[in-house]
């Protein structure tokens, strides 16, 4: 568990438009104050620490066991309320 949350967050750091020196840090300086430093404002957010450590892993536990569960049971909501609402899954062949 440890490797997968440091392979993952270490890809946060490295994403292409706002990681570690991505072109697209430039466009989030304001007033010469860089808004992230060296991709590490997602890497933090995810890890909710500096390194991977205890609060790390309770983070990706209630991730897993709670926000998930229940961003998957509200795009199912949606998907049958809308099927509901538009008549069904297919129309007449």
């Amino acid at each position: 568990a440890i490797w997968a949350i440091t392979v993952g967050s270490n890809m946060a750091r490295a994403t292409p438009i706002l990681g570690y020196e991505g072109p697209g840090q430039q466009l989030l300086t304001i007033g010469g104050i860089d808004m992230i430093t060296d991709g590490s404002d997602a890497r933090f957010g995810l890890l909710g620490a500096r390194f991977v450590g205890e609060e790390t892993l309770n983070r990706f536990y209630v991730l897993h066991c709670i926000a998930i569960p229940l961003a998957a049971a509200l795009l199912l909501a949606i998907h049958f309320w809308r099927v509901r609402k538009d008549g069904g899954i297919s129309g007449p062949l």
